[in-house]
C-alpha cells in the first residue's frame, strides 16, 4: 500500500504506516511533520489554544472559513467550500479538530517516539515529497529534514503552491504519484 499524508495526516499516517511497516510499498507526504513540534508550530498550537480562538474554530468555523482559504493560493469556488464546510456542518462536529492544535504540544511524547519508529520502520521506503513552496507553516527547513529521513526519495516542489497543495496543484500531486508510484 501507498500511504500519504498531509498536515496533521503526516503524523497520523506515519504512525499507521510505521507499525505496518511491511506492508507499505511507498509513502507520499506533503506540507507534514511526524516529529516534535517546531518553528511556527508551536507558536500555532498556543494561540489555536485560546479560550477565544477555541470558540472561532467550535462556533465560526474557523478553519474552514478562513485558514483553508488562507492557506491555499487558488480561489476556491463555493462548491469546494460547500464541500468543506459539509465535513463539519455543526459547533458539535467541531470539536474534535478544535482539539488538534493542543495536541501539537500534548503530543510532543508521542511524536518523539513517531520520529524514531519511522526512523526504524520507513526510512528505507521510497518517498515522494509534495512540497508548497509558499507555505507559512512547513518551510524548506522541514523539507530538509524530511529529506534527511528518506534516502529513497523524490522532491516535487510546487512554487505556487501553499498550504492545502491538494486545491493549489491537484494536478502536479497526481502526476508526481503516478511517475513516482506507477
Amino acid at each position: 500500500m501507498i500511504v500519504m499524508g498531509q498536515d496533521w495526516g503526516g503524523p497520523i499516517s506515519m504512525s499507521m504506516a510505521a507499525s505496518r511497516a511491511d506492508r507499505v510499498s511507498g509513502i507520499v507526504l506533503g506540507k507534514t511533520w511526524f516529529w516534535k513540534a517546531s518553528g511556527m508550530l508551536p507558536f500555532f498550537g498556543r494561540l489555536m489554544s485560546t479560550g477565544f480562538m477555541q470558540r472561532q474554530i467550535v462556533q465560526k468555523n474557523l478553519f474552514i472559513e478562513r485558514l483553508v482559504p488562507t492557506g491555499s493560493a487558488t480561489k476556491l469556488s463555493d462548491e469546494v467550500m460547500e464541500h468543506y464546510r459539509a465535513v463539519q456542518p455543526t459547533p458539535e462536529m467541531r470539536a474534535g479538530v478544535a482539539q488538534f492544535p493542543q495536541q501539537i504540544l500534548a503530543s510532543a511524547e508521542w511524536l518523539d517516539e513517531l520520529e524514531t519508529q519511522v526512523k526504524a520502520n520507513l526510512a528505507s521506503k521510497p518517498v515522494l515529497l509534495v512540497w508548497g513552496m509558499k507555505d507559512m507553516a512547513f518551510r524548506s527547513k522541514e523539507l530538509t529534514r524530511m529529506k534527511g529521513v528518506f534516502p529513497d526519495r523524490v522532491v516535487v516542489e510546487l512554487p505556487e503552491a501553499k498550504h492545502f497543495i491538494q486545491e493549489d496543484a491537484p494536478e502536479e500531486i497526481v502526476a508526481a504519484i503516478i511517475d513516482r508510484f506507477g
